[in-house]
């Protein structure tokens, strides 16, 4: 069984947080503090210009978590993470195995408080973790804005040689005529 697919992208960009299996605890999109705060990733808004205020990003006061959950996606993903684009103070990332434990806090210090379309301050955060990963929470006491959420899982050893033999198995069929 392969479970969550091999990576997805959830962003900000439909104006809602409805992807299956992906709860998103934030508190508006940035759009709300009007089009002045919004303040996206790169390329948002068609172009590669080093200016991303042309796309939707999540807003969170202190904190924006991710829970995934493991019946709706198949398996927990073993790939999680989140692209920061916003903030002023540190800025502090955990994520959580698969029985709720943590497995470990990075702080990054490189928010520059730029709100209106700086990229050069954008990071991603995220964690590989091959037993699943339950959640994730970044957080800044000042404020953060998310663009997108990113997560996937590695097929099992098991799904992988078994996909691997039947293309093997097709490609060795030929045609006859």
């Amino acid at each position: 069984r392969i479970g969550v697919s091999p990576m997805c992208m959830y962003s900000a960009e439909d104006g809602m947080a409805n992807t299956p299996g992906l709860t998103l605890n934030y508190a508006s999109l940035s759009s709300a503090f009007g089009t002045a705060l919004i303040d996206s990733v790169d390329a948002d808004d068609g172009a590669i210009d080093g200016n991303g205020n042309g796309g939707e990003a999540f807003w969170g006061a202190g904190s924006i978590e991710a829970t995934f959950d493991a019946q709706v996606l198949g398996s927990l993903p073993t790939h999680a993470g989140f692209v920061w684009t916003d903030g002023v103070d540190d800025i502090v990332f955990e994520a959580f195995d698969q029985n709720g434990q943590s497995l470990g806090v990075l702080v990054g210090r490189h928010a520059d408080g730029d709100f209106v379309g700086g990229t050069a301050e954008d990071r991603f955060y995220g964690v590989v973790h091959m037993g699943g990963i339950s959640r994730m929470i970044i957080s800044d006491p000042s404020g953060i804005e998310v663009d997108h959420i990113q997560y996937g899982a590695v097929p099992e050893p098991a799904s992988v040689a078994a996909l691997g033999l039947g293309l093997l198995a097709a490609r060795r069929r030929r045609p006859t005529t």
